[in-house]
């Protein structure tokens, strides 16, 4: 029973192709250019439109040069309890504490300014 739930996981692979087909699609990608950048045939970059599969180096330079995580991308369809070694993002958790604690602040000056002018 668990081979059965580990062959439908694996069956659900993102293709990497599909991701970079629809960013050349979407930013009109000068292929040309590209492969150029890259040290690689223009034949070879529109087959990268077609690949289930890529090296990670191939992935991480395509993404240096075209500005896009496609690592991310791949990364965003796995399960979000998953665990990684990147640190958690507390930013916005950051921020709603400093808004909610000039909230309180503001709630107390407003307060003093009603009790001032008679309120």
């Amino acid at each position: 029973m668990m081979e059965n739930k580990e062959t439908t996981i694996l069956e659900t692979v993102p293709s990497i192709g599909n991701l970079i087909a629809r960013y050349f699609k979407e930013h009109r990608t000068f292929k040309s250019s590209l492969s150029r950048i890259l040290g690689v045939r223009p034949q070879t970059v529109l087959a990268y439109r077609s690949k289930t599969s890529m090296q990670t180096d191939t992935i991480w330079k395509l993404s240096l040069i075209l500005k896009h995580n496609f690592l991310k991308d791949l990364a965003d369809q796995l399960p979000k309890d998953f665990s990684t070694f990147t640190p958690p993002d507390t930013t916005l958790q950051d921020r709603i504490a400093a808004l909610e604690k000039e909230n309180e602040r503001l709630k107390v000056e407003v307060s003093i300014l009603e009790r001032v002018l008679g309120k």
